[in-house]
């Protein structure tokens, strides 16, 4: 997977109107989908840190209150 790239992605005028910014509705459908697939275990904690551009410490508290579970006891 190549992470440096970044691609354009038209949200819904209905998602930004929420948001009242085009920017913030963006990051927060962003936190949503990684946290989405960290919690269905299709990437890695600190892949959703990398992802979203935050310390792995950060990420793990933002999560803590979603209820994504980050231990594997696999």
């Amino acid at each position: 997977m190549n992470r440096s790239k970044k691609k354009p992605v038209k949200l819904p005028v209905a998602l930004i109107d929420i948001f009242e910014d085009e920017e913030v509705a963006g990051i927060m459908i962003a936190r949503v989908a990684v946290m989405d697939l960290v919690r269905r275990g299709k990437i890695s904690p600190d892949m959703g840190a990398e992802i979203l551009g935050m310390r792995c410490e950060d990420f793990i508290a933002l999560i803590t209150g979603e209820e994504v579970h980050t231990i594997d006891y696999g």
